[in-house]
């Protein structure tokens, strides 16, 4: 059993060292340039880099640094509970209150009569009908109603 793990161990450090080549080859035919990833890219890495921790990730050198790579991590993490989902989502469209609205403004336009015009017209006499305190509304309206 021992054996095995030794030979499990020794194929991992085989493949561990084997990558930290192939990164520094990569390195060096990059040179300056920047590698661009999608969200889906940098998520994957900063899921896999958070597992190992900044000094791991400075030991074996990757192709972004270990600040990147956890500042990546923080921004996804934050992303889950900013609201940024739900941003610019304004739902379904009411459209009873579009239909309603549409056929107030059809009767409106086909019967100028029925309009704020004619309510503030017949409106008109109750503003000048002066209230007394002594007064109640039925006496108040009383003069009104005769005069239509």
């Amino acid at each position: 059993m021992m054996a095995m793990a030794g030979w499990v161990n020794r194929q991992q450090q085989e493949v561990i060292e084997y990558l930290r080549q192939e990164n520094r080859i990569l390195r060096e035919k990059l040179g300056k340039k920047r590698i661009i990833l999608n969200d889906s890219q940098r998520r994957c890495l900063a899921t896999a880099a958070i597992k190992l921790g900044k000094d791991l990730l400075r030991q074996y050198g990757t192709l972004f640094s270990p600040e990147t790579l956890l500042r990546w991590n923080r921004m996804f993490i934050a992303s889950r509970y900013d609201g940024s989902d739900h941003r610019g989502k304004r739902g379904p469209v009411p459209t009873k209150a579009n239909m309603i609205r549409k056929l107030v403004l059809m009767m409106a336009e086909e019967n100028p009569s029925w309009g704020y015009g004619h309510r503030a017209a017949s409106t008109m006499p109750l503003e000048a009908t002066p209230r007394t305190p002594s007064s109640t509304w039925g006496t108040s309206i009383r003069p009104l109603s005769h005069q239509t």
